[in-house]
């Protein structure tokens, strides 16, 4: 190869023939360039779709806060609607509503008959102030009308019927803590057996061995009922065999555990107990007044309708004796006594209101079909009511906040609740 040098060029002249060899670096930079811009690509790609994955991950995240913020702010007005709608029930119980003359107990319930029609023209029901509906949604018309003040502290609540129930007249469940073969324990026996078989249709082998059941997890002797009971533990789903409680109820739920699996005949598993039964010493509590009495049903002649009356007056029957008796004859006209009492058709808000013994007997004498009966209304009425189960219902936004308590008052002579003697025995919000 030859140098030829001039005019500061340099010239590299091959020896011999061929074609140019092509220009190597430029080739190579180029290479490079395109492999480079692949990658940028591909990497810009993936930062897009990272990008895409992060802001569809925050947005999910963001709605889901927004909702959940939403929903506990929907819960907490839900929860202030029923406990302010849990108040109210209680000043009307009380009967001293504020800037207001007293209210009698009577008279209130007469403002909550206005929810229990509603819900027998809705439904074609035939519910009673006794036997009141479960919570229903309300219309906010009739929230206005009845309760105006709540709606317009919760525009935007919606408000169930509410549930305010007296339940002197239930069968207290621990009266079942007798002694077996005694005179207290037959009687006792006879009318929890009846009501079982007229209330709930349950044959008599069946609802002897429930009479049995219920002894035994109460009572505080080891010797097992001879009707059929259980001292040696009683079988749970959950939790296994558990022993006697040998104490009285605390709770009706017992009732279900001790029944549960324990039972041949499982008629009761869809039993709505809460319907006849308590666990609280209603009624009229004996002489002691004491804290652990059981307490003796009496029906509120006052609240009551008449087919309520004839069971409540039935439902000792068979644990009468003396057929020639007072208490006999008193049962026996049972039928008559609801008639007279609580004449058919007769609008909640025009009926009589009996405050003693004496009105009661004023207004059977008054009436050929039941002149004569002995007085012992007091056997079975009571004029006011000491025990209440409540339960409350409020909605916000599709969120509900419901309040179930059972309370008891004490009342003087007149039927006036008196000062402080509300007690809330039991209690659950949420």
């Amino acid at each position: 190869m030859r140098v030829l040098r001039g005019h500061q060029r340099l010239l590299l002249i091959p020896h011999s023939g061929g074609t140019r060899p092509p220009d190597a670096p430029v080739v190579a930079y180029a290479t490079r360039l395109r492999s480079r811009s692949g990658i940028a690509l591909l990497v810009t790609l993936v930062v897009l779709a990272l990008l895409a994955v992060f802001l569809t991950e925050f947005t999910f995240e963001t709605t889901l806060e927004t909702r959940s913020l939403q929903n506990f702010q929907a819960s907490f007005q839900a929860r202030n609607a029923v406990k302010s709608l849990f108040k109210a029930v209680l000043v009307g119980l009380e009967g001293r509503p504020p800037n207001r003359k007293p209210l009698s107990e009577v008279e209130f319930f007469k403002q909550l008959r206005v929810f229990v029609d509603f819900v027998n023209d809705l439904t074609k029901g035939n519910y009673t102030v006794l036997n009141p509906p479960r919570p229903i949604g309300l219309p906010p018309e009739l929230i206005s009308y009845a309760t105006p003040g709540l709606a317009e502290s919760f525009p935007n609540a919606i408000f169930y019927t509410p549930y305010v129930r007296p339940i002197d007249h239930l069968f207290n469940l621990n009266q079942l803590n007798t002694v077996p073969g005694t005179p207290a324990e037959d009687k006792i026996r006879e009318e929890f057996i009846t009501l079982l078989e007229d209330e709930y249709q349950l044959a008599p082998t069946s609802s002897e061995q429930v009479f049995a059941l219920l002894h035994d997890w109460i009572d505080e002797d080891e010797d097992r009922h001879p009707l059929g009971g259980n001292e040696q533990g009683f079988q749970d789903i959950t939790f296994g065999v558990i022993a006697p409680k040998n104490a009285f109820f605390d709770d009706l739920q017992e009732l279900l555990l001790v029944i549960g699996a324990n039972l041949e005949d499982q008629e009761t598993k869809n039993f709505e107990w809460e319907q006849h039964f308590t666990v609280h010493a209603v009624g009229v509590l004996g002489v002691s007044l004491a804290q652990n009495d059981s307490g003796s049903p009496r029906i509120n002649v006052n609240l009551a309708e008449a087919e309520e009356i004839q069971k409540f007056i039935g439902r000792i029957r068979k644990s009468i004796e003396d057929v020639n008796g007072a208490k006999y004859k008193y049962v026996d006209q049972a039928q008559e006594i609801g008639g007279v009492l609580v004449p058919a058709k007769l609008p909640f808000d025009s009926r009589e209101e009996y405050k003693n013994k004496s009105d009661i007997s004023r207004k059977l004498e008054s009436s050929p079909t039941t002149q004569g009966l002995p007085v012992v209304a007091d056997e079975f009425f009571l004029y006011f009511s000491r025990w209440y189960d409540i339960r409350l219902k409020a909605e916000v936004d599709g969120v509900q906040a419901e309040v179930r308590a059972v309370v008891s008052v004490e009342r003087e002579e007149d039927g006036m609740v008196k000062p402080n003697s509300l007690t809330i025995h039991e209690f659950t919000l949420r």
